[in-house]
């Protein structure tokens, strides 16, 4: 059902997405939350200093956001 894309390199995944069809881009939109949820849980679980709990608390992941061919997740 899924074709597996290799990308290496910024110019390659740009003329790569420019070629997808959008409903494409919302499972790379997904892809990337997901993968931006486990960095902010893997840097919560392992490097935030922990006195009063508010900064570990305080991390979290915006939703995926498409405008054009750019997808992009702010933490």
């Amino acid at each position: 059902m899924f074709e597996r894309i290799e990308i290496k390199g910024l110019d390659e995944a740009l003329r790569k997405l420019h070629k997808m069809p959008e409903n494409v881009k919302t499972f790379v939109s997904r892809g990337l939350h997901a993968e931006a949820e486990d960095v902010m849980a893997d840097s919560k679980d392992n490097y935030v200093p922990v006195n009063t709990g508010v900064l570990k608390s305080g991390g979290f992941v915006k939703p995926a956001t498409v405008i054009g061919d750019e997808i992009s997740v702010v933490l």
